[in-house]
């Protein structure tokens, strides 16, 4: 099954799936005000690509799962969703953002939504918390979810300790991420570890073997083939994402431009600017970076961006990382029908905008 005809099969299962958890938390509160909040996660997770559950159903696959066992790798999906719901605003909160997916924010909607009601009190620090505790909500739905999909079968506890090393590794990766930013010089290592636990293995690896665990896989080339695969996948898709927040418009990344650069996090550009720029060029960075920049500044970097090569050197990288990546499907020990579906995960990163 290719990703599109996955992602048409698994919407109208993860959506109502959604709705209808958060109906159980819905019941408990009886709050029109509370339950909008909650309620606006459902517009945040509208419209995701929803790679993490189709990586787990081609593991699934590729490990020789059997039709009978469809649901179960459907609700792991819908586990993963759910943990990467809980992510996405946890992060928001981290890097103080505004809007996600064109939409605001939990804490902004919140934030928003109190100033409306004309309430009192550090409405800002209420916002925050709400939005941590609904992002709390979410992960404790995942990890409900992971149990159910493995309930009664010989490979749970693999399954478990595969997720629970994805939920190491991504906040693992988060920490370091936010400890560069305060960081006033670029740690090339620590950028790539930050690249691998953040992006890559939360991302590609831990899904595509969640799927191979689930599917009771114990050969340990197809482990590493998995690793390979998508770190490079993974590492290229985070690359992509600094990439679009430097070049992209904010229409097409439904948050304002150079977002993440202005919250001081490092990246291969950042990083490429500090090393290459001239000195007027390294002052700008680090006015964007610390929070200190107009936005004529903001844009006055992006250019020096072009003009420098920062991002020529990373869309170079980029495609090195996929080629690689080619080579590396080509190789494993997968069948040729997983090939062929990462062989057009690949086409689908060369081609995106968001």
């Amino acid at each position: 099954m290719d990703f599109t005809a996955y992602k048409q099969q698994f919407e109208p299962i993860f959506t109502p799936k959604l709705a209808e958890r958060l109906q159980v938390f819905l019941n408990l509160t009886h709050d029109t005000f509370l339950n909008d909040l909650a309620l606006h996660t459902q517009q945040i997770l509208a419209g995701g690509k929803r790679l993490r559950p189709y990586l787990a159903y081609i593991g699934f696959m590729a490990g020789g799962g059997v039709p009978q066992d469809h649901d179960r790798i459907i609700a792991l999906g819908v586990s993963l969703e759910f943990f990467h719901a809980f992510c996405l605003i946890h992060d928001d909160v981290i890097d103080k953002a505004q809007v996600r997916r064109g939409v605001p924010t939990i804490e902004r909607y919140t934030l928003l939504a109190l100033e409306s009601a004309h309430r009192h009190g550090d409405l800002a620090h209420i916002a925050r918390g709400q939005a941590i505790l609904l992002g709390d909500l979410l992960h404790a739905y995942s990890l409900e979810t992971l149990v159910h999909s493995v309930q009664g079968v010989s490979t749970a506890e693999g399954v478990m300790k595969e997720f629970y090393q994805m939920i190491d590794e991504v906040i693992a990766g988060q920490m370091i991420d936010v400890d560069t930013m305060t960081r006033p010089e670029h740690d090339a290592d620590l950028l790539e570890r930050k690249m691998y636990l953040k992006t890559a293995s939360y991302s590609f690896v831990r899904p595509f073997t969640l799927g191979l665990r689930l599917a009771g896989v114990s050969d340990a080339q197809a482990y590493q083939d998995a690793e390979r695969i998508g770190a490079l996948i993974g590492i290229a898709f985070q690359l992509q994402d600094d990439l679009l927040d430097v070049v992209g418009t904010e229409e097409m990344l439904g948050k304002p431009v150079l977002s993440d650069i202005r919250d001081g996090q490092q990246t291969l550009l950042t990083a490429h600017v500090a090393e290459h720029g001239d000195e007027i060029q390294r002052a700008l960075l680090q006015c964007v970076m610390q929070g200190k920049a107009s936005d004529d500044q903001v844009f006055e970097l992006r250019d020096a961006m072009r003009q420098q090569g920062a991002v020529a050197a990373v869309e170079v990288r980029i495609e090195t990382l996929l080629r690689y990546a080619e080579n590396a499907i080509e190789q494993s020990v997968f069948s040729e029908e997983v090939k062929v579906a990462f062989m057009a995960l690949l086409t689908l990163l060369r081609n995106r905008s968001t």
